[in-house]
């Protein structure tokens, strides 16, 4: 699942994922990603820190701590010149850093899936 609130984005990674073979879902909204990922239980959320009126951060260590979503891992994606930190402090399993690289976003969905 890809969880950012840049549409033109959403688009673009999940066309670009879904022609390399993973079955994508989108969220746009981050105030409905606990129950999408409840409902759909990804494998995987690719998660924006820096979503309107929602702190990425936050939401990924909500996913950490719910029993219901323990086997999804989180790759967040910012800007932040501090995201190593962040990623750290909230849990998740890594990192991607913007401006984006669509290879860099490939290897490290793939390398955490292949960890399973």
């Amino acid at each position: 699942m890809i969880a950012d609130d840049d549409d033109d984005l959403l688009f673009l990674l999940k066309s670009q994922l879904a022609s390399a073979g993973y079955t994508v879902n989108i969220c746009n909204n981050g105030d409905s990603i606990i129950e999408k990922l409840i409902l759909l239980k990804p494998n995987l959320v690719l998660l924006d820190i820096n979503m309107i009126g929602v702190d990425g951060g936050k939401l990924c260590s909500e996913i950490k701590k719910d029993k219901r979503l323990l086997d999804i891992k989180v790759l967040i994606m910012s800007g932040n010149y501090d995201i190593k930190k962040i990623s750290s402090l909230c849990g998740a399993d890594g990192y991607i850093t913007k401006p984006l690289s669509y290879l860099t976003i490939e290897n490290k969905i793939s390398l955490m899936l292949s960890e399973n």
